[in-house]
């Protein structure tokens, strides 16, 4: 049978497989937003654009071939978009991607810091190995 997709928990709770559920691209959407929020008991700040909330937005790239036609932005949210889309971001309102680029990050040095970290690791724990091979659960006490 076909269900509405606010309506599926009854199937749910008896076992039922449904064969389709109703659901559009603006439901993903909203789900992936404002429901998101108040499932988080977060919807008064974050969530939806509203004046006094905490203004996070992601900017994507609509020029990529991945979201060419434009004809349903929705449809193309949902379908096609990928991390590899997001242009911009605004955290509170504070840009911290522009462009595609962190904004205030030094790479250079994060990089720098990963590889420092990596190494101090493998200088605590010998055993561990790079190769995929190792495991926590392998090393004997």
């Amino acid at each position: 049978r076909e269900a509405d997709a606010l309506d599926n928990a009854p199937s749910v709770d008896t076992g039922e497989v449904l064969e389709r559920i109703s659901l559009t691209c603006a439901d993903v959407v909203q789900f992936a937003t404002i429901d998101g929020a108040h499932a988080a008991g977060l919807a008064g700040t974050t969530g939806s654009i509203a004046v006094g909330k905490a203004a996070d937005i992601v900017v994507l790239d609509d020029r990529s071939l991945a979201l060419t036609p434009l004809n349903n932005p929705i449809g193309s949210l949902v379908y096609s978009a990928h991390p590899g889309l997001v242009r911009d971001v605004f955290v509170q309102g504070r840009r911290v991607k522009k462009d595609g680029e962190l904004v205030g990050v030094d790479i250079a040095r994060l990089k720098a810091d990963a590889e420092s970290s990596r190494s101090y690791l493998l200088g605590e724990m010998p055993e561990a190995r790079l190769d995929g091979t190792w495991h926590p659960a392998l090393v004997t006490a």
